[in-house]
């Protein structure tokens, strides 16, 4: 995969798309920063249902400071087996942080950047675990490991690591603008009725982010989530989550699922509902998540494309619901700095997410 090469603001070369800072300046930046920065840093924390986070420390090859994830878990083939310990990022090598302290960036926002970093490295190794473990007559529907053809040194991973499934966060720019967390948007789901060339522009106001895959064929009209306490809604194929304030899409006529409970493998201690208007997931710490299930589109559907929808809707409540239990328990200074849900305001940074398949 080739990179682009850009100046040091040193005016030297030999930059690459992840450095901000060539060699040099860098290891000046780690002797002058370091100490400051990992001060920092030991403010953002998580610990939950064995997934810890760490942080790469000054003289780490090529002296970045970058998060690290370390997952403490029964491997998926030995579900009842030990532990084993999985570490997620451990080769993610960019020198944006270091880079922020080089160039002034004050404590707010350094934390801004880390707190982003912290909350995109967990999320991925949870979407990573989801496909582990998630399952329909006993094989994989979206298996994380994989081989891609753009990404030929990470034959196994995909662009996040998780195969065709790829993760995109957002920090909404107006509503973050007073918060701890500045922008970084991670792409918007493509919508099943558009342009496929415009909507894989999901950056024009926005950070930097994983390249987009293909829309979808299969298409479906948008459906609004309906919403009601204590579950959460997850964002519709087409882009848009439930609104506030708004009336939510009349749900799918009673009928039985296209998928039988039965035949869904989950992750271990989350409970599955296939209900006839919604999926709903129940963490094992009892946090409730519900999403609607996608209304048909205007054509016959084949009992074929009926069940891959219903697996697509299953798999979203699934993420969700873990990318709510990360928002519980990503802390800065011993407190949540994450709004409890996406689409949700304060307390904590507003957030919200998309998921595109086929990365």
């Amino acid at each position: 995969m080739t990179r682009d090469v850009a100046r040091c603001v040193c005016g030297g070369w030999g930059l690459t798309a992840e450095e901000s800072l060539c060699r040099p300046c860098r290891r000046a930046a780690v002797d002058v920063h370091g100490g400051r920065l990992a001060a920092l840093l030991a403010r953002i924390t998580y610990d939950h249902r064995g997934v810890r986070l760490h942080w790469s420390g000054p003289g780490s090859s090529p002296e970045a400071i970058t998060p690290r994830v370390r997952l403490s878990a029964p491997d998926v083939g030995d579900p009842h087996g030990a532990a084993i310990e999985l570490r997620w990022f451990e080769y993610w090598v960019d020198d944006q942080l270091i880079a922020a302290c080089a160039h002034g960036a004050s404590d707010g926002e350094v934390l801004a950047l880390a707190v982003a970093q912290a909350h995109y490295a967990l999320a991925t190794l949870l979407v990573h675990e989801v496909g582990e473990w998630f399952t329909y007559c006993g094989r994989q529907v979206f298996p994380p490991h994989r081989p891609d053809p753009h990404f030929p040194l990470d034959e196994d991973n995909g662009p996040d690591g998780n195969g065709a499934v790829v993760l995109w966060l957002t920090y909404p720019r107006a509503r973050a603008a007073a918060t701890v967390v500045g922008v970084v948007e991670v792409q918007p789901a493509h919508g099943r009725g558009g342009s496929p060339a415009a909507e894989r522009d999901p950056l024009a106001n926005s950070g930097t982010a994983p390249g987009a895959g293909k829309a979808p064929l299969l298409r479906r009209a948008p459906a609004p989530c309906p919403v009601a306490e204590p579950t959460v809604g997850p964002a519709s194929r087409a882009g848009s989550g439930p609104v506030p304030g708004q009336a939510a899409a009349p749900a799918r006529p009673a009928a039985a699922p296209p998928v039988a409970r039965a035949d869904v493998g989950t992750l271990p201690g989350q409970s599955l509902t296939l209900g006839p208007h919604a999926v709903t997931v129940t963490a094992p710490e009892g946090t409730i998540v519900s999403g609607a299930w996608s209304p048909p589109g205007g054509r016959q559907e084949t009992e074929h494309e009926a069940v891959e929808w219903a697996l697509h809707d299953i798999h979203r409540v699934m993420v969700l619901s873990e990318l709510c239990g990360l928002a519980a328990h990503l802390n800065l200074d011993g407190v949540p700095v994450l709004a409890p849900e996406p689409g949700r305001g304060m307390p904590g940074v507003p957030w919200e997410v998309r998921l595109t398949y086929d990365g």
